[in-house]
């Protein structure tokens, strides 16, 4: 009768025993699952470095998509261009090529920036006319015809460089474009561009000498001319055609603009 109670107390520890194991294994899950929640809160802090490419994005949302064929600025085309050929001071260009020539676009530029880089053109070689209405400049070498234009809403300086065997800009007296018997002015290097305003003359490597005496030429065949304006302008009229001129004492050179009288 002793024995039994001894062995019941033997059941009874082994029971308490077993449970204590299975309650070990429960809290060892239950920790598991606590490093599973570690991890999700690792992949929220994920979802925290997409944010951070995001304002990387932001970022790339300030480049200039304004160039012509390219989202970010390219380097000075040194292989486009002629030997020696001037770099712009500073800036960021961009370069696009077709059958006009080449077109350089430089973009965060001031007009100082530009100024200094047409001394750095006329070094080089080219002679510039008048500027045109809207700003633009035109210069020409023996071989080369180049157009140069500030932008100020856009701080920009725009480029257009082309040979001059295939440039509208052409040098010679354009006789077969004008009116029969039109006087050929004398000496200097002219250089002629045709468009709708009619034939535009830049002679170069003149005197005003020379020109004024071509002013009396052109009044021996037909043109009346008024006062001067106050940026040296003559404008005078024949039966039929207009022509604007003056003396740029600067660059020892002449402009002509004939056309129609409407």
């Amino acid at each position: 009768m002793k024995k039994i109670p001894l062995i019941v107390l033997a059941v009874a520890l082994a029971l308490l025993l077993c449970t204590g194991c299975n309650n070990s294994n429960r809290t060892d899950d239950d920790d598991s699952d606590e490093g599973l929640g570690v991890i999700v809160i690792g992949g929220a802090s994920d979802d925290d470095s997409s944010d951070d490419s995001n304002e990387i994005s932001g970022d790339d949302s300030n480049v200039d998509n304004d160039i012509p064929g390219s989202d970010t600025p390219e380097e000075w085309p040194f292989d486009e261009l002629p030997p020696g050929f001037p770099v712009y001071p500073g800036g960021e260009p961009s370069c696009t090529i077709n059958t006009a020539g080449v077109h350089i676009y430089i973009y965060k530029t001031d007009r100082d920036a530009c100024e200094r880089y047409m001394d750095d053109l006329k070094a080089w070689g080219f002679e510039f006319g008048e500027p045109q209405s809207d700003g633009e400049c035109k210069g020409y070498t023996e071989d080369w015809t180049i157009s140069i234009n500030f932008d100020a809403s856009q701080l920009r300086t725009k480029l257009l460089l082309a040979d001059s065997a295939t440039a509208p800009g052409r040098p010679g007296w354009p006789s077969d474009e004008l009116p029969p018997g039109f006087p050929a002015y004398p000496g200097g290097d002219p250089i002629f561009i045709l468009d709708e305003a009619g034939v535009f003359l830049n002679i170069y490597n003149t005197d005003k000498n020379t020109f004024e005496g071509y002013l009396d030429v052109l009044k021996a065949w037909g043109f009346d001319f008024g006062e001067p304006g106050s940026d040296g302008r003559l404008t005078g009229y024949s039966e039929n055609w207009k022509i604007v001129t003056r003396f740029d004492e600067n660059n020892s050179s002449t402009s002509f603009l004939l056309s129609p009288d409407d």
